[in-house]
């Protein structure tokens, strides 16, 4: 029933661990007068410098590579007369954007670790499909985006948080970033890997039943880069599905949500159309050269799964090392647990680019017995013996290759 303070101090993790702090109260005033803070609008760390415009967009310049990335962050609102599978535009389509919206722009959180911004879009849109006539209808129904940008004193990428009350029917909101990065391609991440795609629609199935459709899966990031530099956009929980078009800005699409009244397998119903409070978490991660696939995806793990805090009292933690780390973070850890039979744990990592050969480095808390390699079905091979009776095992990972492990203590 007390007061809840939000408090934001830096804090470095080196593995997979526990750290402990102790909250002491003072007998003297403590301010922190300092700020990323650097104009009104206008946020910067020593990677990135992030300005909000007067119509709520976003401007990201990147220090390392000099470009700025302008635009960033309206939406586009399109009807759907689709499923869950599939989106399906209405036959006379009509598509809203954001650019002209009111926006009402605050600050609210400023300091020497974090800037947050606040922008509140309100756009004017259908409430619903005119069924009859296959188009959206008339009317116009306001609807708030609110959306939450932060910068924090280390980070390479800008967070971004999208709230929305939807209480519109039939409809995508998907929300678009300008790129401008010269290409016919992008990339993708995928479970294991990470894919190159070609950008736009296959026009060649224009008579195609079901012809080409400009929207793809991805799982973690996806983004452009011209050998130069680029821009990758992190995804967190629900986001899934983005576009690269062709077009002259070569403008990166990522679906928040769709609202359908088809449900595959029932004759119709209600819950398809998501008339409820949503929240979309993702981040802006500007790139000087080729991008680097392992920090994108250490990026978005740690979007997806952040830091979870525990309040105790008067109980006293033992201070200790991480119960995994990795030396040099090229390769992706995708899962520690428990072997399914035995008392083995189960260390799976991969490499994630299909180019080089990376080296890791293992490091444990505690000697281990042995480490053998095993199948993704936990068979162990117990002919081979990578390493015994130490703490450190290092290790080889061809490009694309994924490593099972099982660690006896």
């Amino acid at each position: 029933g007390g007061e809840k303070i939000r408090v934001s101090f830096p804090v470095e993790f080196t593995g997979l661990g526990v750290r402990r702090f102790y909250l002491k109260s003072s007998d003297r005033p403590v301010r922190h007068l300092e700020s990323l803070l650097i104009a009104p609008l206008t946020a910067r760390n020593r990677h990135l410098e992030v300005s909000v415009a007067a119509n709520g967009s976003l401007a990201i310049l990147d220090l390392a590579s000099g470009e700025l990335y302008e635009n960033l962050l309206e939406f586009e609102d399109s009807g759907e007369t689709g499923d869950g599978w599939y989106h399906v535009p209405p036959t006379a389509d009509q598509r809203f954007f954001s650019s002209a919206a009111p926006a009402v722009i605050s600050v609210r959180e400023q300091g020497p670790l974090l800037v947050t911004f606040v922008v509140e879009k309100t756009m004017l849109l259908p409430p619903e499909m005119d069924w009859l006539r296959n188009r959206r209808s008339p009317e116009r129904v306001p609807l708030t985006i609110i959306s939450e940008i932060t910068l924090r004193r280390d980070s390479r990428q800008a967070e971004c948080k999208v709230r929305v009350d939807n209480h519109v029917k039939d409809h995508r909101l998907r929300a678009l970033f300008p790129t401008h990065v010269k290409g016919e391609d992008y990339f993708a991440a995928q479970p294991f890997t990470v894919v190159r795609r070609r950008r736009g629609i296959d026009r060649e199935t224009a008579g195609w039943k079901e012809c080409d459709t400009e929207e793809r899966d991805f799982y973690g990031f996806v983004g452009l880069g011209d050998g130069r530099r680029g821009l990758a956009i992190i995804g967190g929980h629900g986001l899934h599905e983005a576009a690269v078009r062709d077009d002259q800005p070569a403008t990166v699409t990522l679906t928040l949500f769709r609202s359908f009244t088809k449900t595959v397998g029932t004759p119709g119903e209600i819950r398809g159309q998501l008339l409820q409070p949503l929240e979309f978490d993702f981040a802006l991660a500007p790139f000087a050269g080729e991008p680097d696939f392992s920090r994108l995806l250490w990026a978005a793990m740690k979007l997806r799964c952040p830091p979870s805090a525990r309040q105790s009292k008067g109980i006293e933690l033992k201070a200790r090392a991480p119960f995994i780390a990795l030396e040099k973070g090229q390769a992706i850890v995708s899962a520690v647990k428990p072997a399914a039979t035995g008392s083995r744990t189960i260390l799976r990592l991969y490499n994630p680019d299909d180019d080089r050969r990376i080296e890791e480095r293992i490091v444990f808390d505690r000697p281990f017995k042995q480490v053998n390699p095993a199948t993704m079905e936990e068979v162990v091979d117990n002919e081979r013996v990578l390493a015994r009776d130490q703490s450190v095992l290092g290790i080889f990972l061809d490009p694309g290759e994924i490593a099972t492990l099982a660690v006896e203590w």
